[in-house]
């Protein structure tokens, strides 16, 4: 894709292995302890500052070197500005930081953190911004959202490099709206096989093509949606589909974000074919989940009329790697993906025309969309060294070295 730095990766037996500094905006959620992750397994010391929030994974305890800014508060810019503030006095208090390093920053707020702290000398290196979603604050045309991207626009001035998870960000976001001309590199939500079977099941399980569910009866399909609940119209049409296909089953894993746990469930009050499994660890949690499923929820109608359609969920490696067929939004990023690879059905966020699917089509399509999952799941969805490339375009700046240096 034009514009777009991706899987730029060499296959060298050297690589440069420079040191990380991360902002993350909490440290148990799923983005940013794969990060990490994936920074760590190319031999990397990285020093992580996240935030901690109060959604889910509370006994998480982060394996790397980490420095906390204690609970951030969710809602409203105002309310966070104070926890900001004292988050870059530890950045400037904190001894030992690696010099240079590749600065990543997700999120608005870590950006100008970081950058704070590079002005101000704690810090030197190349800065990236790394962006998993956009949030609809920044959309339209209110005075708030006009402010918070001419902000953007500032501190984009001062990135060497952006990393986006889906290259609809960079083609209907930041390249026509914030103007953004530096190197975008595209780094996908995928899994890392290695550190999944690390996690609990024998590596064998995890890597061989047993781990996808191979028995599936039709007249009794399994829809699973797994991950964060943001969404209260997919809660909406899951619970439609159930009431008027009871032969099917719905599997619910993971936590609302969007509402309390309460009102979540009664959304489906009286559906004895709806399963809570609730939250589960992550990532070991992952192969029970999906060894269940028959079809994957990847509707994120949470933000329709935003950046819902731009994104690529973490569902979707995840339930690629399984090797489960998925159901997503016509007209999407995760749409043109599916289809690109025969792995699933694009259709409009629609109740009937879900039911339409799920009852005339899919019965006679399940078999080779089945067979083309199973096909795609061991080099689709999994981790190929992306994070060189976020070093590749790096070299040389901000006192970074240029040479390769032995692994």
């Amino acid at each position: 894709m034009s514009g777009i730095a991706a899987r730029m990766a060499t296959t060298e037996s050297r690589t440069l292995r420079p040191d990380f500094v991360y902002f993350g905006p909490d440290a148990a959620e799923t983005g940013t302890r794969r990060r990490l992750a994936q920074i760590r397994q190319v031999g990397a010391r990285v020093v992580g500052f996240t935030f901690r929030r109060h959604n889910y994974h509370q006994t998480f305890v982060p394996d790397w070197e980490n420095v906390s800014f204690g609970v951030i508060p969710a809602g409203r810019y105002g309310r966070r500005l104070g926890a900001l503030a004292r988050a870059l006095l530890t950045v400037l208090r904190r001894p030992g930081l690696p010099k240079p390093a590749i600065i990543v920053a997700r999120n608005l707020d870590l950006l100008a953190i970081a950058l704070a702290a590079r002005m101000l000398g704690r810090l030197k290196g190349p800065v990236v911004y790394e962006v998993l979603d956009i949030r609809g604050v920044l959309l339209g045309a209110s005075p708030i959202a006009v402010l918070l991207r001419f902000a953007e626009r500032q501190l984009l001035r001062h990135c060497d490099a952006l990393i986006v998870s889906s290259p609809g960000f960079a083609t209907r976001y930041f390249r026509p709206i914030q103007g953004y001309r530096r190197p975008i590199i595209l780094v996908e939500n995928r899994l890392n096989p290695a550190a999944l079977a690390a996690s609990r099941q024998p590596e064998g399980d995890w890597l061989s093509r047993g781990r996808t569910k191979r028995e599936v009866d039709l007249s009794h399909l399994v829809v699973g949606w797994v991950g964060a609940f943001r969404c209260a119209r997919s809660a909406a049409l899951l619970a439609g589909l159930a009431r008027r296909l009871p032969q099917i089953r719905i599997l619910l894993a993971g936590v609302p974000t969007y509402c309390d746990h309460e009102t979540f469930r009664r959304t489906f009050d009286g559906l004895s074919n709806v399963t809570f499994h609730g939250e589960f660890p992550y990532p070991r949690g992952l192969y029970d989940v999906y060894a269940q499923i028959d079809l994957n929820w990847g509707f994120d109608l949470s933000k329709r009329g935003g950046s819902g359609r731009w994104l690529l969920p973490n569902r979707l490696y995840e339930g690629g790697f399984f090797g489960v067929p998925m159901l997503t939004e016509s007209d999407s990023e995760t749409a043109a993906y599916v289809e690109r690879l025969g792995i699933g059905w694009a259709v409009a966020p629609d109740e009937d025309a879900l039911v339409d699917l799920i009852v005339r089509r899919l019965p006679s399509d399940y078999p080779a969309v089945k067979a083309a999952a199973v096909a795609a799941m061991d080099t689709e969805f999994t981790d190929n060294d992306d994070l060189q490339a976020v070093v590749t375009v790096l070299s040389g700046k901000g006192g970074l070295p240029t040479e390769i240096r032995a692994a």
